[in-house]
């Protein structure tokens, strides 16, 4: 059999080597093609190259020790998305929430608490990375609930800029469920800064900085892959995208990116009877016409209900 010799000693060895070819499962090749696409290759180059060499080190290794070769490792593979339209990027996918367990559960924990508050605000990537404790306040009452000041967004640079628009500078009421998300996650990281002391807040504290990676559900066993360097300081978010598509691919929820969060924030508030106004300010954006322009199709547009209900409101008897 010819092997890519390169592809085997600078990819597949470094990846796979200490472990038994029977041992590889559908979810180890997944993981690598995620690290892999886009920043070392191109996806053609992991389909033609290094999946190709994998695939023939597995069969014929299958073949020498006689063992049955399992056709469904490679099928069906998913890949990051890079190239997104700009119209795909702006309308997003709206996922049910029966999709966004199946996708906490699937990813390391220590991202749940940020998808958990993208979910509920609609908050931008860069604006949920972006966010500090300054600028959050729990308000106590009969049921807790509070508000998040919208001031700044971490751009692909790792720079705190402006936000998207200058009606993106908002402030956003917070529910009792996204409060007790965020005490919680406050907690937690009180107690990371006392154990680990490499810890350097970067300016003031952030809410989802970079922090330790663990197994399990909590933060008592640490994962065994190379741990993040410089706690504390901000995410990039080219490295939350892919753990969410890995994630999403793992629990077979097909192509996931974090502003599907915002258009499943938005399409949810819609579906629950929330106005157009209202949605439009939630979101921030510029009018309420680019709000129309995303979701105006959810709105109700069947005319005969309408003339129904102008009969139940103007009764001339």
């Amino acid at each position: 059999v010819a092997l890519d010799g390169k592809n085997i000693r600078v990819v597949l060895l470094p990846r796979f080597g200490s472990r038994p070819w029977y041992e590889i499962r559908r979810r180890d090749i997944q993981g690598m093609i995620f690290d892999l696409v886009p920043r070392q290759y191109q996806r053609s180059t992991v389909q033609i190259t290094v999946l190709k060499t994998l695939r023939q080190i597995i069969k014929w290794q299958s073949l020498r020790e006689e063992v049955p070769y399992d056709s469904q490792l490679f099928a069906g593979l998913e890949y990051p998305r890079t190239n997104p339209s700009k119209e795909e990027k702006r309308k997003g996918r709206a996922l049910t929430p029966e999709e966004i367990g199946a996708l906490l559960e699937a990813i390391p924990y220590h991202h749940r608490s940020l998808i958990q508050i993208m979910v509920l605000t609609g908050l931008r990537i860069g604006e949920a990375l972006a966010m500090e404790w300054k600028h959050y306040a729990k308000e106590e009452g009969k049921t807790s609930t509070g508000y998040y000041r919208v001031e700044r967004t971490l751009n692909h640079r790792q720079e705190m800029v402006n936000p998207k628009t200058p009606g993106s500078k908002a402030t956003l009421r917070l529910g009792s469920q996204a409060v007790a998300i965020l005490e919680r996650h406050r907690a937690e990281q009180a107690q990371l800064r006392l154990q680990y002391p490499g810890w350097i807040d970067q300016g003031d504290p952030l809410i989802f900085p970079t922090q330790p990676t663990f197994t399990g559900e909590g933060t008592s066993v640490l994962s065994p892959r190379r741990q993040p360097d410089q706690l504390g300081r901000y995410q990039y978010a080219d490295n939350v995208r892919k753990a969410i598509q890995r994630a999403a691919a793992n629990a077979g929820l097909g192509k996931v990116n974090p502003h599907d969060f915002r258009h499943t924030h938005a399409s949810k508030l819609i579906s629950e009877g929330c106005n157009i106004k209202a949605v439009s300010h939630r979101l921030r954006h510029t009018s309420i016409q680019t709000t129309l322009d995303i979701y105006g199709h959810l709105y109700l547009d069947d005319q005969q209900e309408v003339a129904d209900i102008a009969d139940r409101a103007f009764n001339f008897g």
